[in-house]
């Protein structure tokens, strides 16, 4: 059914090399694309690489929505489409993107894993619907952390939780040639936010602020060892989590991932990576496609009816599956292959609103 609906509103325009669905390498072709006569319903975009592309002072990266994309998104808002901001940030990072545009719409996290409905902001938005890791995956994720020498961070709905070899944080840099450190402290994700902690006080003193002023800080803990970590899942029923992160350097979270593979069974655990210097674990039934099928869903719509806007790995099955997916110029190639169209812009360039007002400009969004 996808797939006559891709054929439907892109007719049959050039491929990229391995792409599963019609291509466009230049946004001007969406003005010769038949589209069939309805508006789209629903706005999900992915956050950082694609709705991000604004730097505040002393940034590595981009942190910020850019102006044009927060009014691209408020103008939508008022005319009724429903709009989500999807992520594999923990709630707290991504909440706080949606509150800076001031709206009150859908904030997806953790992968999909999340999704916290309207009405209200930061903490106060209600979970609508979740899929926790059952007990034995998060044993196995622990292990796999003792047996490897991880780093293992803990995602709850408003906090992570670690426990580990914390020194790898500072021991490699990310693709930016940025501290990881320093990059995890950034976003408000520092995992072990403890004061007098080594990696915290090796942190510098702006980054300590960061830190201090994370609304995770105050929910998150760092365990001294993996039984400690192990002690508070199987007493913490009543605090689900949502997905496991194990980190090290590069070459050594490559064997991490192999042994991940080798002990989770994709049926049992959705096992995502190698990103810079980490892997993920979440539920094998969450991923972002399937949080905006469920938001569809909720809001009376289908899948079809929904734009998705993306960059990376964990982009793939919503940009595929949605009845319309773009994929920045500066997307992975695998995203690029997923999508319907891949904007010629980055998100530096505000793509998400440029995108946007195309199909706004083609009656397929409201004005």
């Amino acid at each position: 059914k996808i797939a006559t609906v891709r054929q439907r509103l892109y007719g049959t325009p050039p491929k990229l090399p391995g792409s599963r669905g019609p291509m466009s390498e230049h946004t001007e072709d969406m003005a010769t694309v038949v589209i069939p006569p309805r508006q789209f319903k629903v706005v999900a975009t992915d956050l950082d690489g694609t709705f991000l592309g604004e730097r505040t002072a002393g940034s590595a990266k981009p942190n910020l929505p850019t102006k044009e994309n927060k009014a691209a998104f408020t103008k939508l808002a008022s005319k009724g489409v429903h709009l989500a901001m999807i992520s594999g940030r923990c709630y707290t990072t991504t909440s706080v993107m949606m509150d800076h545009c001031e709206l009150d719409q859908y904030v997806i996290s953790c992968h999909g894993a999340i999704i916290f409905g309207p009405k209200g902001v930061g903490l106060a938005r209600p979970l609508v619907k979740s899929w926790a890791l059952a007990s034995d995956l998060l044993r196995t994720a622990v292990q796999l952390a003792q047996d490897t020498d991880t780093l293992l961070m803990l995602y709850t709905a408003t906090g992570i939780h670690s426990c580990g070899r914390a020194d790898h944080n500072l021991t490699f840099v990310n693709g930016d040639g940025e501290p990881m450190g320093e990059w995890w402290s950034r976003v408000g994700e520092f995992p072990i936010p403890i004061e007098g902690h080594p990696v915290f006080e090796a942190l510098p003193p702006h980054l300590k602020e960061v830190v201090r002023a994370s609304p995770l800080t105050p929910n998150s803990r760092h365990f001294a060892t993996f039984e400690e970590v192990q002690a508070f899942i199987d007493g913490s029923p009543d605090e689900p989590i949502f997905k496991a992160i194990l980190v090290a350097e590069p070459p050594r979270i490559s064997a991490t991932l192999a042994a991940a593979h080798g002990a989770i069974p994709r049926h049992v655990g959705n096992v995502m990576g190698p990103f810079e210097g980490w892997m993920e674990i979440i539920h094998p039934e969450a991923n972002k496609a399937v949080a905006v099928e469920w938001l569809c869903q909720k809001v009376g719509t289908t899948l079809e009816h929904a734009i998705t806007l993306g960059d990376g790995l964990n982009d793939l099955e919503m940009l595929q599956q949605a009845g319309l997916g773009i994929a920045m110029a500066n997307a992975v190639t695998e995203a690029k292959q997923a999508a319907n169209v891949v904007s010629r812009f980055t998100n530096h360039e505000s793509a998400v609103a440029k995108e946007l007002q195309r199909l706004v400009d083609a009656g397929f969004l409201p004005p």
